[in-house]
């Protein structure tokens, strides 16, 4: 990947780039410099991920092309100073390596570029709808979801993240191996959970039986979300009525390529 090759190109110009008797402070602050967002690459690539329209890597990719641009300066500036003439094969190697390292990046600009507004789509018509049918239709009430950003800058609930990114309960079970449908079945019940709004393909069938299913939602064109249909849940199970009207009311404000399925046999 693009992220790999900064851990090439970086250490490379730092070895490459050398002082002169009137600018070895500046070097040396150059190099400092670029060993920050050197060991933040590597420890990126270490212990998180990549991937998924960059949404993951694209601050490293920021961080890493500012510091090879500098050090791609200075050291044009070390070769226009020394006295030796380089050879047609020296230069033409200069140059397959400098579109060796940055070859990538225009094709994946042009994937974002050409991903961004369907990606955009595709958060509003399933993402922003679920934050806005909570908000309009529940109110501080206590909601299980396991794709917690929208929903929760959108409504006004206790918004439970059953996926552990925004609880430290549901983190610790999976960190100390708990975690399982079992753990979040007695986690729902003690936080009193009304209703939950999830992707099925997440979870185990087991937790999703004890749940009456009422209804799900289904975008078309995925490339962003976590799963192109969402499914609504009540965990109460005297909340499913109320669940299956409040949906059924909603639909009309849902976009036109949404996909409505109602589940009336299991209320």
């Amino acid at each position: 990947t693009t992220v790999v090759r900064m851990l090439l190109i970086v250490p490379a110009l730092i070895i490459l780039l050398r002082p002169d008797n009137d600018n070895v402070n500046t070097i040396s602050k150059i190099k400092q410099l670029a060993c920050i967002p050197l060991i933040n690459t590597f420890l990126h690539m270490a212990l998180a991920a990549v991937g998924w329209l960059f949404r993951y890597e694209a601050y490293l990719l920021a961080l890493d092309i500012t510091v090879v641009a500098i050090l791609l300066y200075y050291y044009y500036r070390q070769l226009t100073r020394s006295q030796r003439h380089y050879s047609l094969l020296e230069k033409a190697i200069g140059a397959f390596l400098l579109l060796f390292a940055f070859a990538p990046l225009p094709l994946r600009a042009a994937g974002a570029f050409h991903n961004l507004p369907l990606a955009a789509r595709n958060i509003y018509e399933q993402q922003y709808q679920m934050g806005r049918f909570l908000q309009t239709s529940y109110q501080h009430t206590t909601v299980a979801a396991n794709d917690v950003g929208a929903v929760s800058y959108l409504s006004d609930n206790r918004i439970l993240d059953l996926w552990g990114l925004g609880n430290n309960v549901v983190a610790a079970g999976k960190l100390h191996g708990k975690y399982s449908p079992q753990f979040l079945q007695q986690f729902t019940g003690q936080e009193h959970v009304k209703i939950a709004v999830v992707y099925d393909t997440w979870f185990d069938s087991t937790l999703l039986q004890q749940w009456r299913k009422v209804a799900s939602w289904k975008i078309a064109n995925n490339v962003i979300c976590g799963g192109d249909e969402v499914f609504f849940y009540a965990v109460d199970p005297s909340e499913a009525t109320s669940l299956y009207n409040k949906l059924a009311a909603y639909k009309p404000l849902l976009p036109p390529g949404v996909v409505v399925t109602y589940y009336p046999f299991q209320l």
